[in-house]
């Protein structure tokens, strides 16, 4: 008798415990990574295939490479062209992501990109759409109390025959779907650069904005 009793009790001390470990399991992966945490990041276009298999169809889906090399800079569906990056930590990849594209790719009716670029897909009603394209480069990820990452993009400009890299943040917006310009982070040349004082960072960032937008840097 007391033998039996020693077995449920040692029973219900491994369920108890397995629950335990469970929940415990369970509540680490609901844990989200805090607003403002920065991840920096850096792009090197290589030879192979895919990690995940999905950025293949998703390719093939906005039908802009081929499979085969056709020609010297046409794009083939590989992460010698492409780096995906999932922004959302809610929504499937499929749904909703942004690419850096290679420069002086030459994608599927288009012209050769004169610069890296940045293109953000948003699913509608089945349909991959356009939400954004940034001529620039993705150097900095930051989570964001919307779920979807704040991106920071360096964009090289010419102003004045002189070579510029302008730092621009951009956050995303649930009701328009796409990326907004927020400000401008900070401006390089090549032999100098700073950060933009806070006190002139809005009349600075309408100023860039303006311009970028006219030039066709962002859309």
């Amino acid at each position: 008798m007391k033998l039996m009793k020693y077995v449920i009790v040692g029973l219900l001390a491994l369920v108890f415990f397995g629950c335990s470990e469970e929940t415990e399991s369970n509540s680490k992966t609901t844990i989200k990574e805090k607003p403002g945490k920065v991840t920096e990041v850096e792009t090197l276009y290589e030879e192979g295939s895919f990690d995940n298999p999905v950025y293949v169809d998703l390719l093939k889906e906005l039908d802009v490479c081929t499979d085969e090399k056709l020609c010297l800079q046409c794009a083939t569906c590989t992460p010698e062209f492409f780096r995906f990056f999932e922004i959302s930590k809610s929504l499937n990849v499929k749904d909703l992501f942004a690419i850096q594209i290679k420069a002086l790719t030459k994608l599927k009716g288009e012209n050769p990109l004169p610069t890296r670029e940045v293109r953000v897909f948003v699913r509608d009603r089945g349909q991959l759409v356009l939400s954004n394209s940034m001529r620039g480069y993705i150097i900095k990820e930051i989570t964001s109390e919307s779920g979807v990452n704040d991106l920071v993009i360096r964009i090289r400009r010419f102003v004045q025959e002189e070579e510029h890299f302008f730092h621009c943040l951009f956050q995303w917006s649930e009701k328009d779907k796409k990326y907004l310009f927020k400000s401008v982070e900070r401006i390089e040349g090549r032999t100098w650069g700073g950060n933009v004082k806070e006190e002139d960072k809005e009349e600075t960032s309408q100023q860039v904005y303006s311009e970028l937008l006219q030039e066709g840097f962002i859309r």
